[in-house]
């Protein structure tokens, strides 16, 4: 996810899996921007050290599917992955109860 929670992970992941060598990290947010809540002046701070680090943003992926190694995404792109770090936020993203996750 593109909030606090979402880019934290990112970076925390991205120094961790690089101490393994792992280079690939990506963000994906089915927002158009990255911490919507905030100014415009803090979005672009964050998405410049996120670049910085190397780590991907990628906008508008509304996730539809999630497998044991990839997700679709509304668009109909998908992305593999060998780890998945879900962040949604305050409240759960609407494929939760799709999928039977109880949330309760």
């Amino acid at each position: 996810g593109g909030g606090a929670a979402g880019i934290e992970l990112a970076f925390g992941l991205k120094a961790r899996c690089s101490l393994h060598g792992v280079t690939n990290v990506t963000l994906c947010t089915r927002s158009s921007s990255l911490l919507p809540g905030d100014s415009s002046w803090v979005r672009s701070e964050v998405m410049s050290c996120l670049k910085d680090r190397g780590i991907e943003v990628e906008f508008n992926k509304d996730c539809v599917k999630v497998e044991a190694d990839g997700v679709t995404f509304a668009d109909g792109t998908q992305r593999n992955y060998d780890l998945l770090m879900w962040s949604t936020g305050p409240a759960p993203h609407d494929i939760f109860p799709q999928i039977g996750l109880d949330l309760a």
